[in-house]
């Protein structure tokens, strides 16, 4: 993909002289990788240290699906510092001294996790796993939505910013293409 102030002609001059003398062979499909995550527990202690860090893994659904934006608003919206679901129990209700987030990364395109990750004082660590699972759980089946206009609001012009960059545009456009979904849906910088 070229992106940026070229003519289509030009660019593909230009992509023609880089790659004009490539060793030609033959085409390796991509694996199919599928991981499987099984739930479990998994504690690694050192028994003289006061805090430790939690990290907490689950599966989401591949981004061929289309929620990956749904994802990630779900996701900040459950963290958010500060009025998050998770900030809230763990900070002001259970007054644990650390922060904690959520998120996700693309291991591939069918295998995405997501993360929990934070710090804990170390007598504390299989208590407070527990209750992230707890805490995470009756988020997914009874989310209080007041705060999520502010955060839309503010995802929908971060957005607005990173559209005018031509590497985030064509990531975006690539992304799309891959996932086989129409390329024409990237969002687009809105000029007046």
């Amino acid at each position: 993909m070229v992106t940026g102030a070229i003519s289509r002609q030009a660019a593909g001059s230009s992509v023609d002289s880089l790659l004009f003398d490539l060793p030609k062979g033959r085409v390796s499909p991509p694996h199919d990788l599928n991981v499987t995550i099984k739930p479990q527990n998994v504690f690694l202690h050192v028994s003289e240290t006061e805090k430790t860090t939690i990290g907490i893994l689950g599966r989401l659904p591949p981004t061929s699906q289309g929620n990956d934006l749904t994802d990630l608003l779900a996701l900040s919206h459950f963290s958010l510092n500060g009025s998050g679901t998770l900030f809230s129990a763990l900070r002001s209700e259970q007054r644990l001294g650390y922060g904690f987030q959520a998120g996700f990364f693309d291991y591939n395109r069918k295998n995405r996790l997501l993360i929990i990750t934070g710090a804990v004082a170390a007598d504390q660590a299989a208590d407070v796993a527990a209750d992230i699972a707890e805490i995470y759980e009756e988020y997914r089946l009874n989310p209080n939505f007041e705060t999520l206009p502010d955060l839309q609001n503010g995802m929908v012009n971060q957005t607005q910013k990173n559209v005018g960059y031509v590497n985030i545009a064509a990531r975006t456009i690539l992304q799309l293409a891959l996932d086989k979904r129409d390329p024409k849906i990237a969002p687009k910088l809105i000029t007046n």
